[in-house]
């Protein structure tokens, strides 16, 4: 038995060979089909000869009996209905075969493949989630980025303003000069802070209190 497929097989000719157009509909009932055939999504199957021609997947009508219909059909032989999970070595209309590589001109996706519906398709590759492709994506494996900016990749582009430190004590001048940029690189000369209130003294940061010296 095979199990994704109706286990019938219609013959069909033509009384004047060659040339021929029709809407083939085949019908069958709850008994013909598989134990895991899938009805919902199953297709007209014409053989060539040598494989089966795939036909275009979609919900059977009916309610026991069920139909399936394929239009423009020019190829007359045997016919079956099968599902997308069917193992018959067949080939699609298109040319392709299930399960064969092939080109899907998507950069974004590897593997590539033709689908049991005739379809190329790969797998989407976005390694860190953000919806961008890897082949788009400046920062790859950064979720928050997808080109590194001022910081780079993994690391934020968090903006701060530097203030001014002449006395290189790691504390900036609140009056001196300023410089916009970001917390990653910090520009010599400058601190992430403005309490530096000895600017030129680079043991302190605070005056302290002046003591008057003791009478004699």
């Amino acid at each position: 038995m095979v199990n994704d497929q109706v286990e019938r097989t219609w013959t069909i000719t033509e009384n004047t060979p060659g040339g021929n157009q029709a809407t083939v509909q085949l019908q069958w009932n709850l008994g013909d089909e598989g134990a895991n055939f899938d009805r919902a999504n199953s297709g007209l199957h014409s053989y060539n000869g040598t494989d089966w021609v795939a036909l275009t997947l979609g919900a059977a009508g009916g309610a026991n009996p069920y139909t399936r219909s394929a239009l423009n059909v020019g190829l007359f032989r045997e016919f079956t209905v099968a599902d997308a999970e069917s193992t018959l070595p067949f080939v699609c209309t298109n040319g392709l075969v299930p399960g064969a590589t092939c080109n899907d001109d998507d950069a974004c996706t590897i593997n590539d493949a033709v689908t049991a519906g005739c379809v190329c398709a790969g797998t989407f590759q976005d390694t860190d989630g953000d919806g961008t492709c890897n082949v788009d994506d400046g920062c790859p494996s950064d979720p928050l980025k997808i080109i590194p900016g001022a910081c780079g990749c993994g690391v934020a582009d968090v903006a701060v303003t530097y203030y001014e430190d002449v006395d290189f004590d790691g504390f900036g001048d609140p009056n001196g000069a300023q410089q916009a940029g970001y917390t990653c690189s910090v520009p010599p000369g400058y601190a992430a802070n403005s309490t530096d209130q000895c600017p030129s003294d680079g043991t302190k940061q605070l005056p302290g209190r002046v003591v008057a010296a003791p009478r004699m």
